[in-house]
C-alpha cells in the first residue's frame, strides 16, 4: 500500500524550510520522496531556524553560470539538520566558522536557478565580530592556506 505524498505547511516557499516526517519526526533539508529514517511519505514543512556555521570552503572552478569565486558553507541547524549552501559574499557579512547563521532565499545561485544562501544571523555586525579581515578569518578557521595572495 502506498501513501500519497503530502507537503502540508505554512512554512516559507523560498528554500528556508525543512521537511518533517509526520510518522517519526525525522527532519531533513534536501528534497526526497520518503523519510530517510522510516520510509514514510507524508511530511510537513517547517522553518529551518538559526544554526551554526561548521565549515567553509571556496570553489574556484565552477560550472558555467556559477560565480567563479563561490564560497560555500556547511551549517548545522536544530534537530541534526545540516545544509551545504552558498555563502553571502559581501565581506562585511560573510559568515565564518562558529557564526550563528540562517538560510535566506531567493538568491541567484546560477543561471536560471534561485535558492537560499547562508547568511550571518545578525546583519548589523560584521561576520567576524568586528576587526578580523576575511583572509584572516579564512586562515584562522582552517579554510585558507595562510599564504598571502
Amino acid at each position: 500500500m502506498t501513501r500519497e505524498h503530502s507537503n502540508q505547511s505554512n512554512a516559507p516557499e523560498d528554500g528556508t524550510a525543512v521537511s518533517v516526517c509526520t510518522d517519526c519526526e525525522e527532519r531533513w533539508y534536501y528534497s526526497r520522496a520518503l523519510c530517510p529514517a522510516c520510509g514514510a511519505a507524508e511530511t510537513r514543512r517547517t522553518p529551518v531556524g538559526t544554526g551554526t556555521l561548521v565549515a567553509t570552503t571556496t570553489a574556484r572552478i565552477t560550472p558555467e553560470g556559477v560565480r567563479t569565486e563561490n564560497p560555500l558553507g556547511l551549517a548545522s541547524f536544530p534537530h541534526d539538520v545540516n545544509v551545504l549552501a552558498q555563502l553571502t559574499v559581501e565581506d562585511a557579512q560573510r559568515p565564518v566558522v562558529g557564526d550563528e547563521v540562517r538560510l535566506v532565499g531567493d538568491h541567484r545561485l546560477r543561471d536560471g536557478v534561485e535558492g537560499p544562501r547562508i547568511q550571518v544571523d545578525d546583519p548589523k555586525r560584521t561576520a567576524s565580530g568586528g576587526s578580523t579581515t576575511k583572509k584572516e578569518a579564512d586562515t584562522n578557521h582552517g579554510t585558507g592556506t595562510g599564504v598571502s595572495e
